[in-house]
């Protein structure tokens, strides 16, 4: 019972019988068809021998020494030089020990008398079958893994234990096209693929070290690729293990995994910021705010939580329609981006009102950190007060703005987001356009 895969059924031994006499070559024919695991080509001429050995590349011949004029012995090592894994039994009616000693040095694998017997011609023949079946059928799978291994769209190599290449697929030379070359026998590491980025080559090389002793990996690597540009690889080893349950290769396969990794980081950026205006959304304002305040109270540094409201946006959302709404919301996202400093963080909660979080200010007490937020809301307010270009129209808008500062003293960020809500609705109640603080 062999191991091979279910679709590859044992091929028919093929075996072409060589013998100038007609008789011969129809009883040796009819005593081999009737094993039915044989596929049979006949010729009676040693020209003819070989025009069929070329043709029907046999796996055993049998050879009549005597072909007419010609010495049948003639044509073992022409049959080996075109056909090495063949296998070729003599036969002879001479009988001395010297014709069969010149057979055998001429390359013959066995020496069988005649007349021959039926049975001894099949004991003959079975000692060659199994050898010469598992030859061809390792050569159909090696033919089929071939064409698996080179139609994957996968980069498929396959290693030495030790990390050397054996062999690579087309989509490897493909995507190397253009560029150095991968060579068979070059450490997997040192592929032009990854060989700008040390930490990635040494991560592979600890890869092979780990399958080599029996085990698997996977990694994510990131490559340079002239035809794509930046690509992400998810790369997996497995080892290849022999009869022996020894690692004999190791086969490296990487996908392309750029699209899903894009997908993912679109996905991820929906889900912390606002659609509208690109800016953190309410999710990821809370994380980083949580962050702030765990550094403000380490380093004894003050930070601040800026809660904003556009003045009268119902009005000119329900006079110039949604789309002009939305414009005056996107607009007044990027002129707070530019107000601020680059460690500060802009949020949209919501509708029209949006939060700017002031953290690491560079005071020691809180009047002086009060004093850098006012500055920071004079900026705003100057900036939000230049007009708005909507649907043709010029418009001036205004904000209401409420202030809560934070520092080393126990807090949360529910508790911040509630103080600066809170201070800018004392705004609003005061008359819109104004800046409370809240007071502890």
């Amino acid at each position: 019972m062999n191991n091979y895969p279910p679709d590859i059924q044992p091929a028919k031994i093929r075996v072409l019988i060589v013998d100038d006499a007609p008789d011969i070559l129809s009883a040796l024919s009819t005593v081999l068809e009737l094993e039915e695991i044989y596929q049979l080509k006949t010729a009676s001429t040693a020209e003819a021998a070989q025009q069929a050995a070329a043709d029907f590349h046999p796996d055993i011949a049998l050879i009549d020494v005597k072909l007419g004029q010609d010495n049948g012995l003639d044509l073992i090592p022409i049959f080996k030089k075109a056909l090495p894994d063949i296998v070729c039994i003599v036969m002879t009616a001479y009988r001395d020990a010297e014709h069969a000693v010149k057979a055998i040095h001429t390359g013959a694998d066995d020496y069988l008398y005649k007349p021959l017997e039926p049975s001894e011609l099949l004991k003959s023949l079975k000692r060659f079958n199994n050898q010469q079946r598992l030859k061809r059928e390792k050569l159909e799978i090696e033919r089929r893994f071939r064409a698996v291994f080179d139609q994957a769209f996968q980069l498929l190599f396959l290693l030495e234990v030790d990390g050397r290449i054996v062999d690579i697929n087309q989509t490897v030379r493909d995507m190397m096209a253009g560029t150095e070359q991968t060579d068979i026998g070059q450490y997997i590491w040192e592929v032009p693929l990854w060989t700008d980025n040390s930490e990635q080559r040494e991560l592979l090389r600890e890869a092979v070290a780990r399958v080599a002793a029996g085990g698997f990996d996977r990694l994510e690597l990131g490559i340079e690729n002239h035809h794509d540009g930046e690509l992400t690889l998810d790369v997996s080893l497995k080892p290849i293990i022999d009869e022996q349950g020894s690692v004999a290769q190791i086969l490296c396969e990487a996908r392309d995994i750029t699209e899903r990794k894009r997908a993912e980081t679109r996905i991820a950026h929906m889900a912390f910021h606002d659609a509208l205006t690109g800016l953190p959304n309410r999710y990821l304002l809370r994380d980083r705010l949580h962050q702030e305040i765990a550094v403000a109270k380490r380093h004894q540094k003050f930070g601040a939580l800026l809660f904003l409201d556009l003045d009268r946006f119902k009005e000119i959302n329900d006079t110039l329609g949604h789309a002009a709404g939305d414009e005056l919301l996107r607009q007044t996202a990027e002129r707070l981006l530019n107000s601020v400093r680059e460690v500060d963080t802009v949020a949209r909660m919501g509708g029209d009102e949006f939060v700017v979080m002031m953290p690491n200010l560079n005071a020691e007490k809180q009047q002086t950190a009060s004093e850098q937020v006012g500055m920071m809301v004079d900026r705003i307010h100057r900036s939000l007060a230049m007009p708005y270009e909507l649907e043709g129209k010029s418009l001036r808008v205004t904000s209401s703005i409420g202030v809560t500062l934070f520092s080393n003293r126990m807090t949360t960020v529910d508790e911040l987001l509630k103080q600066a809500d809170s201070a800018m609705y004392s705004s609003k109640s005061e008359g819109r356009n104004k800046v409370n603080y809240f007071v502890v």
